[in-house]
């Protein structure tokens, strides 16, 4: 909270208290050398329970596949519960009731790796696809965010 002058300049006091516990935990596996997957999830407890942007449970998966060569297939997912939104007060015993519901998103890329002019750069070229499953959500009351999408493009290293 900003404290107004006088004295100048005004300052700024932290009139609240929070603590967040949690626990996370991740797993990764190969089973042959051009397929990998992975997942984790991260569970938390705020005190108090409407900290803004710190949701309750977040899940993640996906998959990497190798294959002819120079071609690579990469799919995850996520899903993250409802969360409280918006800055609180910063005063004691205020309540953040703004809230935006839970979403799974599911997204893609498959691209083509290559060599450049005699070995002198690496790239690649790719197509991804970000909420494939074209689902309604928001990080702010009133903000949709970006249905399914796509987007094609060159990375080069040089």
């Amino acid at each position: 909270m900003i404290v107004p002058a006088p004295p100048f300049p005004p300052t700024y006091d932290n009139v609240e208290e929070f603590t967040i516990q949690g626990a996370e935990a991740t797993v990764n596996w190969q089973p042959l050398e051009s397929l990998s997957f992975f997942a984790g999830i991260t569970l938390l407890d705020t005190d108090p329970t409407d900290l803004p942007y710190a949701p309750e449970t977040t899940v993640s998966c996906g998959a990497n596949w190798r294959f002819l060569d120079r071609f690579k297939l990469s799919l995850d997912g996520s899903y993250v519960s409802s969360i409280h939104v918006n800055s609180q007060t910063r005063k004691a015993d205020t309540e953040n009731n703004d809230t935006v519901g839970s979403y799974t998103l599911v997204n893609g890329k498959l691209s083509y790796a290559f060599d450049g002019l005699a070995g002198k750069y690496k790239g690649e070229l790719f197509v991804a696809g970000e909420n494939l499953t074209d689902v309604d959500y928001e990080y702010q009351p009133g903000y949709p965010m970006p249905g399914a999408n796509v987007m094609v493009g060159i990375q080069l290293e040089i």
